[in-house]
C-alpha cells in the first residue's frame, strides 16, 4: 500500500513562490505617496476622478467594500481634505462623495509614479513576460479565491 507521501520538492517549490510574492507585494505597498494611506485611497480617488459626485453605496459595490468600512476610511480622507461627503437634496438619506482638490493632486501625483513603476517594469521584462506574468497572476488569484463567492482565500 503506497502512502500518499507530500511531493516535498513542490512544497519548497511553493514556499519559495509565497516568499517571492510577499517581497514583491512589500515593494508594492511601499509605493504610496507619503502621508497618505495607499491603494484603497488611489482606488477611490480615481472612481471619483471622473467629477461627479457618487452615492456612498454606489462607491461601496464598486469597490467591493462593506459601506461600513467605506465610511471609515472616507471620514479620514475626509479630514485629510481629499474628498467631500454632503447629503443628496433629492433624497437627505444618501451622502454623495466628491473629490477635492487636493484629492486630485494627490492622485495627479500617483499617476506620476505609477507610469515610473511601470517604465520600471518595461524595463525589467518584455511584453511577452508582462503577458505571461499577468495570465499567471490572474490564474493565481482565480485559484485562490476557490469556490468562495466573495473570492476570499480558502484559508480566510
Amino acid at each position: 500500500m503506497q502512502h500518499n507521501q507530500p511531493d516535498l520538492g513542490a512544497h519548497r517549490q511553493n514556499e519559495d513562490l509565497l516568499a517571492a510574492l510577499d517581497r514583491l507585494m512589500r515593494q508594492l505597498r511601499r509605493r504610496p505617496a507619503k502621508g497618505q494611506s495607499g491603494r484603497g485611497t488611489y482606488r477611490i480617488l480615481k472612481i471619483l476622478s471622473g467629477g461627479n459626485s457618487i452615492p456612498t453605496r454606489e462607491l461601496a459595490v464598486q469597490l467591493d467594500m462593506r459601506t461600513a468600512s467605506l465610511n471609515e476610511k472616507l471620514a479620514v480622507m475626509e479630514q485629510d481634505g481629499l474628498i467631500r461627503r454632503h447629503r443628496n437634496q433629492k433624497d437627505q438619506r444618501v451622502f454623495l462623495v466628491t473629490i477635492e482638490p487636493a484629492g486630485q493632486a494627490w492622485l495627479n501625483t500617483l499617476h506620476a509614479e505609477r507610469a515610473k513603476a511601470m517604465n520600471r517594469i518595461g524595463d525589467s521584462l518584455t511584453q511577452e513576460e508582462i503577458q505571461q506574468l499577468t495570465d499567471l497572476v490572474n490564474k493565481l488569484g482565480e485559484g485562490l479565491a476557490g469556490d468562495n463567492p466573495a473570492g476570499e482565500p480558502p484559508w480566510k
